[in-house]
């Protein structure tokens, strides 16, 4: 009986040393699982546990997972998202974000990359402060950037799920050439996005500031409500214009960017640049509100809460002009036909 239970941990001590230890749960609020390779079922998340290649976390609503790597950096699993650590070795990390999003503060001052993989877009970091988003009804990635710089490439290949190693290894050689050759670089508070149909992300553009900072302080992703002191934040907001007019990123653009909804990864330009008149309204958190008699969809755009109200469905035609590729406005979109099941 003794060597059957020797035998047994032998064989558990074995499979999972086969698999390089990541980080340690440090944060958690809400309900998320995990599952762990060559298991069949996933177990509740708590805090403590330790993450270790080739698992995969799926949070549900209101809820957020924060991760500690072996380096100092924290990767955050934002409300009703779901990653994989598709590899973790001495020269890589790569998440697989195949919904939802991941702000990550990377302290990588070593020649170790981290890449974030989503259906349509990959990334490239080490030191820097930073949010992503992966809609899969609009098969859209996004990018805010809070400190450093994010390098995004286009990249439509298949998320990872091989374990080999050769395999892995001949990825993040091609992750490294992709991010070397064909890279759009996203710098403070700067935001970008690229859809399935686009040959690159669209041109970074500085949002509002005022959301910026309230994005920044949030570290929950939305699930636990902010207490904003006004005085606090238009200190904030000063120190940050003056930023960016001392490197010269172009205040005029900063004090006039739009809003930005993180959960359908899309950029809402300002109606009025003079007039200052945005579209849309944030809450405490930063998160982007529609306005009155709208609602913000991540494929159409804005529509029309009320689908008799024909000023609401006017005004979310003409709003939906603003916003270009961002959403599907064309019927013969293949995305059109996939988001409305037609054959």
């Amino acid at each position: 009986m003794l060597n059957y239970i020797l035998t047994i941990f032998v064989i558990l001590l074995v499979n999972f040393s086969t698999h390089a230890s990541w980080g340690e749960v440090v944060k958690l609020r809400g309900k998320s699982t995990i599952l762990l390779p060559h298991k069949l079922k996933a177990r509740n998340l708590k805090k403590g546990d330790l993450v270790v290649e080739d698992s995969s976390i799926v949070t549900q609503k209101k809820t957020f997972v924060q991760i500690k790597m072996s380096d100092g950096s924290k990767v955050t699993i934002g409300p009703s998202s779901k990653m994989v650590l598709s590899i973790e070795n001495k020269n890589a990390s790569l998440f697989s974000l195949l919904k939802g999003k991941l702000r990550i503060k990377a302290k990588r001052k070593d020649k170790k990359h981290l890449f974030i993989k989503t259906r349509t877009a990959s990334l490239g970091v080490r030191g820097t402060d930073f949010v992503v988003n992966y809609t899969p009804k609009s098969n859209r990635t996004s990018i805010l950037t809070f400190e450093g710089n994010v390098a995004i490439a286009k990249d439509s290949t298949q998320i990872i799920t091989s374990e080999k190693k050769e395999v892995k290894k001949k990825i993040i050689e091609d992750l490294d050439k992709l991010l070397d050759e064909k890279v759009i670089h996203v710098k403070k508070s700067d935001f970008t996005s690229i859809g399935l149909k686009e040959s690159k992300p669209i041109a970074p553009v500085k949002i509002n500031p005022t959301q910026f900072i309230l994005l920044r302080k949030d570290e929950s992703l939305g699930t636990i409500k902010q207490r904003v002191d006004l005085k606090q934040l238009r200190e904030e907001r000063k120190i940050l214009l003056s930023e960016i007019k001392a490197k010269n990123l172009g205040e005029h653009d900063l004090i006039h960017g739009g809003l930005i909804s993180q959960d359908d990864g899309i950029y809402v330009p300002p109606k009025d640049i003079e007039a200052k008149e945005r579209v849309g309204k944030i809450t405490s958190n930063g998160k982007f509100i529609a306005p009155k008699g709208l609602k913000l969809d991540s494929a159409l755009g804005f529509v029309a809460k009320n689908s008799q109200d024909e000023e609401s469905k006017q005004r979310a035609i003409e709003i939906n002009e603003s916003l270009g590729k961002q959403v599907i406005s064309d019927p013969d979109d293949p995305r059109y036909n996939r988001y409305f099941n037609i054959e």
